[in-house]
C-alpha cells in the first residue's frame, strides 16, 4: 500500500486539498457535485484509521436512507493491472472491500477514485463498462451486453479481475456486476486557475456570500480546512463548516439574523414566535452514586447535526497516536463519559464540547443537603420540575425525549399536567425513546455533562479543570437544595 499523502506531502497532498474543498463548496452552497446523485450532507476526510478501506473523501449523501460515497483521491492513475501499478490495484482492492461492508450493511454506497490526471481513452472505458452495469437490470443483461462488446469494453473487466485474482478476492459474475453498479473514476480538474469545475465552484461559492466578491478567498480557506482536517480525521457538516469560517458573512445565516432582530425591535419577543422544535435528552447521577445529585438536560433543535458532530469527535479521538490500531474501533462506540475519564483522550473531545451548538441545564444538590428528602421530593426536584422547566418554555416545543430513565413517561406526564395548573396551557406529550440508534449520541452527551458537573461540584480536581469547557453550554443551572440559581452570564458553576 503507498504511503499517505498526509506524510509524504507534495503534489498528491495539495490535490487532496483542492478535491476536498471542492465537495466542501457544494455542501456550503447546497448543490449536486458528479459523480453523485443528491445533495452533501457531510463531507469527512482521511477515515483509514476508523476502517474506511477509501479513506481521503468520505461523503454522506442527503437521502432519505443512509447512503456515502467513498474515494481515493489520486494526483496520477493509470488503468491497468500491471504488477507496479499499485495506485490503481489499491483503488480495486479497497473498493471491493467498501463494495462488501456496504452490501452487508444493506446500502447502496459508490466509491472509486478521484483523479487529476488519467488518459482519456482509458476513463471513456471505465465509465462507459460501468454506466452498461448500472443501465443494466440484471447481472444476465449485462454479461449478454459484455458477450457482444468490444475488446476494449472487455479489456477493462480483464483488468479488474485480474487485480482481484492477485489480491485472492474470489468474485462471482453478479458480484462483480453489483460491484461495476458502484464503482466510479472521475477525472475532477480543479487545480488550474480558470479551469471549468473551479470556476463553477467558485461561482456557487458567490451565491452563498453576502460579499459575493470573497469567493475566491472562501475557496482558498476552504483548501486551508481542507488540509487541516486531512490530519484529524475531520467530518464537516454544513453548520460546522459555517462555524470554522467566521471571517465570513453567509447569506442564509444573516437572513436568520435580520428576522430575529426584526421580531426584537417589533417587541414581538418570544410570545409571539413560532415555536422552535427541539429534542431533548434527559440524564441523572443520583445521590446513591455519587456525593452529588445532578440533572443534565440536553437541548437541541438538530438532533441529528449533533449527534454526527459527536461522532465525529469520537473519530478524532479513535486518530490518537496513544490509541492502539486494534482498539480505534472499539473507542468510536465508547460513550463519551468513558472517553472523558481519560484525561489524555478527553482533551480533544472537550475542545468540541466548548464549540458545540447545544444548551444545557443542570439541576444539583449536594447529598448532605438533601439526605433527609423522601422519594416524592427527590424525584419532584430532579425528575419532573426540570422537564417541567423546559416543557413550559414557550420559545420550544421538546417534541421528543431520550432517555433511559425508567419512570421518564410517570415524570412527563407530572411535568404536563403541572404546564396546565400553573400556565393554563395544553401541551402534546413528547414522544419518549428509551431506545434508539443514531441519535443516541445525544443521550452520550446529557450524560457526560452530568459526570463533569457532578465531579467538579463534588470537587474533584480533574473535573475542575474540565469545567471550564463546558460552562459556556451551560444555559441555566440550580441548586434545587439552596434555590440558589446560575445564569451563563454569571460564570455559571464556576
Amino acid at each position: 500500500m503507498s504511503q499517505s499523502t498526509e506524510l509524504t506531502g507534495g503534489a498528491g497532498f495539495v490535490y487532496e486539498s483542492h478535491v476536498a474543498a471542492y465537495f466542501m463548496s457544494a455542501l456550503l452552497a447546497e448543490t449536486v457535485r458528479p459523480p453523485l446523485q443528491s445533495k452533501i450532507k457531510s463531507v469527512r476526510l482521511q477515515q483509514a484509521a476508523l476502517g474506511a478501506p477509501l479513506d481521503d473523501v468520505v461523503i454522506e449523501l442527503d437521502t432519505s436512507i443512509q447512503m456515502k460515497a467513498h474515494f481515493q483521491v489520486k494526483r496520477h492513475l493509470i488503468i491497468s493491472a500491471s504488477k507496479t501499478n499499485e495506485d490503481f490495484k489499491e483503488v480495486v482492492v479497497n473498493s471491493w472491500k467498501t463494495y462488501i461492508i456496504s452490501k452487508n450493511e444493506n446500502r447502496n454506497d459508490t466509491y472509486g477514485a478521484l483523479t487529476d490526471e488519467i488518459a482519456s481513452s482509458s476513463l471513456r472505458n471505465v465509465q462507459t463498462v460501468c454506466e452498461s452495469a448500472r443501465s443494466s437490470e440484471s447481472s444476465e443483461s449485462f454479461w449478454a451486453i459484455e458477450a457482444q462488446a468490444s475488446v476494449k469494453f472487455r479489456e477493462f473487466i480483464d483488468v479488474l479481475c485480474k487485480i482481484l485474482d492477485s489480491a485472492q478476492i474470489q468474485a462471482t459474475p453478479h458480484e462483480l456486476y453489483e460491484f461495476l453498479q458502484g464503482f466510479y473514476i472521475e477525472s475532477l480538474r480543479v487545480m488550474t486557475s480558470g479551469a471549468p469545475l473551479l470556476t463553477s465552484a467558485i461561482n456557487e461559492l458567490k451565491t452563498v456570500l453576502r460579499a459575493e466578491h470573497r469567493a475566491t478567498d472562501l475557496w482558498e480557506a476552504l483548501k486551508g480546512i481542507a488540509r487541516e482536517g486531512a490530519g484529524q480525521a475531520a467530518t464537516y457538516n454544513k453548520r460546522s463548516l459555517q462555524r470554522k469560517l467566521v471571517l465570513f458573512s453567509f447569506k442564509d445565516i444573516a437572513a436568520q439574523q435580520e428576522v430575529k432582530a426584526i421580531a426584537e425591535r417589533s417587541g414581538s419577543g418570544a410570545s409571539g414566535a413560532t415555536p422552535i422544535t427541539c429534542s431533548l435528552a434527559f440524564s441523572h447521577v443520583g445521590i446513591e452514586q455519587s456525593d452529588v445529585a445532578v440533572t443534565a438536560l440536553i437541548v437541541t433543535d438538530e438532533p441529528e447535526e449533533l449527534s454526527d458532530q459527536i461522532q465525529s469527535w469520537k473519530e478524532q479521538v479513535a486518530r490518537s497516536a496513544l490509541i492502539p490500531d486494534e482498539n480505534r474501533s472499539e473507542i468510536v462506540r465508547e460513550p463519551l463519559k468513558n472517553i472523558v475519564a481519560q484525561p489524555v483522550l478527553a482533551y480533544v473531545l472537550l475542545q468540541n464540547l466548548a464549540v458545540a451548538d447545544f444548551s444545557a441545564y443542570i439541576y444539583y444538590a449536594k447529598k448532605t443537603n438533601i439526605e433527609k428528602w423522601d422519594e416524592a421530593r427527590y424525584e419532584l426536584e430532579f425528575k419532573t420540575l426540570p422537564l417541567l422547566h423546559r416543557l413550559s418554555s414557550k420559545r420550544e416545543m421538546i417534541c421528543e425525549i431520550y432517555t433511559a430513565e425508567a419512570n421518564a413517561k410517570r415524570f412527563s406526564e407530572a411535568a404536563i399536567r403541572l404546564v396546565s395548573k400553573n400556565y393554563h396551557r395544553e401541551i402534546e406529550s413528547p414522544i419518549l425513546k428509551a431506545s434508539f440508534g443514531k441519535i443516541s449520541a445525544i443521550k452520550e452527551l446529557a450524560d457526560v455533562i452530568a459526570k463533569i458537573t457532578a465531579s467538579f461540584i463534588a470537587g474533584d480536581q480533574v473535573a475542575v479543570g474540565q469545567i471550564g469547557y463546558i460552562k459556556t453550554r451551560i444555559r441555566y443551572g440550580e441548586n434545587v437544595a439552596t434555590r440558589e440559581k446560575h445564569l451563563r452570564d454569571r460564570n455559571p458553576l464556576a
